[in-house]
């Protein structure tokens, strides 16, 4: 499946003529986009415009990163939980994506030496605390578990 963008007509210079050069002509697809390979869930635009994020049912997010003069480049991140639902950009360098597992997940960008920006998943912001895992108890190490302690409480 394809994303595309379509421009919204404004009367005013908005900065983008050198990036999408028919960004004032109606109906024209300015990028298109086919890296979900799936339903789009959510898209976002980052506070500066020149990032776009977006998400897919395939449990994936892309970051897009908008080119003068070249072709977008899109880094797609592949999440080992359930599809997001919904993407918002926190700053121009930080995504939050959050879905079905219920705890939204940190993106950071960190731009490589003038590069494009290299995207990866920071941290869930909701900290799950780990369980203790239990001891597997049969009735032979509970009942000499329960004697060791009778013997421990008793002075003879």
């Amino acid at each position: 499946m394809r994303k595309e963008i379509y421009p919204a007509v404004f009367s005013e210079d908005d900065g983008f003529e050198e990036i999408f050069p028919k960004q004032h002509v109606f109906g024209e697809v300015l990028a298109e986009f086919d890296q979900a390979k799936a339903w789009v869930q959510s898209v976002a635009w980052s506070p500066n415009m020149y990032r776009l994020a977006f998400t897919g049912q395939g449990s994936t997010i892309h970051m897009v990163q908008i080119v003068a003069d070249d072709k977008p480049v899109v880094t797609t991140i592949r999440s080992k939980g359930l599809p997001y639902t919904s993407v918002e950009f926190i700053s121009n360098r930080a995504v939050i994506a959050a879905g079905y597992d219920q705890n939204p997940h940190l993106y950071l960008a960190s731009d490589s030496n003038g590069g494009e920006p290299v995207w990866e998943f920071k941290d869930k912001v909701d900290k799950e605390e780990k369980k203790a895992k239990k001891k597997k108890v049969g009735s032979f190490v509970g009942a000499r578990a329960m004697f060791e302690g009778q013997s421990t409480n008793n002075p003879h």
